[in-house]
């Protein structure tokens, strides 16, 4: 049976730092494959990862069981990348992997392609990385979270302290804006 993320979270809070491996274990690719996608930089990306977990290290003694640790970490991860946009200008660089949780997207259907298609399917990945990185700050950030992470608006809205009505907003106008994008492509 797995502990869940909150008691390994608390049993670090306690001192046993094995705990805090573990969630490292379960958060690395996901965690990592947001931030890079946020920061549009690999390179960065691995900086701002590091940071959040010497971040959740360091605030284990405060950490309480108030929310899911999910939304806790994922806070901290996007208040770090918005610190580093507002600071330098990111280089512009795309993560493309086969992985989505390693930044890549993949989207549904056979997997049995034919080579054409798998030609196709990278265009279309190319498209929709750029599509999301021309998106401004606020809707790619809730698009990357509620889509790219699958997190539910009620999640998004906590961990950027924004009502729930204001993600909404923002993705229905991100989903807009990568429609009318998207089409050109087609």
């Amino acid at each position: 049976m797995q502990v869940e993320d909150e008691e390994l979270m608390l049993q670090a809070k306690a001192g046993t730092l094995e705990s805090l491996e573990e969630l490292i274990g379960r958060y690395e690719r996901r965690l990592y494959g947001f931030v890079a996608r946020f920061l549009k930089s690999s390179v960065e990306a691995e900086e701002v990862y590091q940071e959040v977990w010497l971040r959740v290290f360091e605030s284990r003694g405060r950490y309480e069981k108030r929310a899911k640790f999910s939304t806790w970490l994922y806070r901290i991860a996007t208040n770090l990348c918005i610190d580093r946009v507002r600071r330098k200008r990111p280089t512009v660089e795309i993560v493309e992997t086969a992985d989505p949780e390693a930044g890549g997207v993949q989207l549904a259907g056979d997997h049995r392609r034919t080579p054409d298609a798998e030609a196709e399917q990278g265009e279309l990945s190319r498209a929709i990385h750029k599509a999301v990185e021309t998106l401004p700050a606020g809707q790619r950030e809730v698009f990357l979270l509620a889509e790219g992470e699958g997190m539910s608006y009620a999640e998004v809205s906590e961990i950027l302290s924004i009502p729930v009505g204001t993600v909404k907003s923002r993705m229905h106008h991100a989903c807009q804006n990568l429609q009318t994008q998207l089409a050109a492509h087609r």
